[in-house]
């Protein structure tokens, strides 16, 4: 089990830089430059209305 997947206060927190939602424990992917949330780096399967 990695470290970040333990229970508990999260290690690592970064803020996605297009929706500004919190991200945490290294779930957060940098595409073109920038640190997204894997809802906005690859798609969610949802939609804002």
């Amino acid at each position: 089990m990695r470290k970040e997947d333990m229970p508990g206060k999260p290690n690592k927190s970064v803020k996605c830089e297009i929706c500004h939602e919190k991200v945490m424990d290294g779930r957060d992917i940098i595409k073109d430059g920038k640190v997204l949330c894997i809802a906005c780096a690859k798609g969610a399967y949802y939609k804002k209305i």
